[in-house]
């Protein structure tokens, strides 16, 4: 059954986009029906789901920005699923050349990032050298 789970071929990656311009975004996978793109935590309309967006979903599972702006920095992550399951990828960073801009975190992968747990070894640690 595991076999048929979709894969991720191609993590999204940290990038830097010139505003303005074109830039792709890559979640490429195996045995996936359906890639979801989400930014900062948030599902985002692409050209399937919103035809007024600049952005487009390509047939490969990447995220196409005919127009990257300031508005679009952030951090993505992408969801491929089929009928047996789904897979979430890394987090991906976007961000402009020359600009400041906070990046907010988001993304499943990145919400328990902030948990610690304590374990307690009993004995003391032998070096190994």
């Amino acid at each position: 059954m595991f076999a048929d789970l979709p894969t991720i071929t191609t993590q999204p990656t940290n990038g830097y986009a010139a505003k303005n311009s074109a830039y792709t975004l890559r979640c490429e996978s195996e045995n996936s029906v359906d890639t979801t793109w989400y930014k900062d935590g948030q599902k985002i309309d692409d050209q399937f789901s919103n035809p007024a967006s600049y952005r487009n979903k390509l047939a490969s599972g990447n995220l196409f920005f005919l127009q990257f702006l300031e508005t679009d920095v952030g951090v993505y992550y992408c969801n491929v699923s089929n009928s047996f399951g789904f897979v979430v990828s890394q987090n991906a960073s976007l961000q402009i050349p020359g600009k400041n801009i906070p990046v907010q975190s988001g993304g499943l992968t990145n919400r328990w990032a902030d948990l610690g747990f304590r374990i307690k070894v009993p004995g003391k640690p032998t070096r190994l050298y």
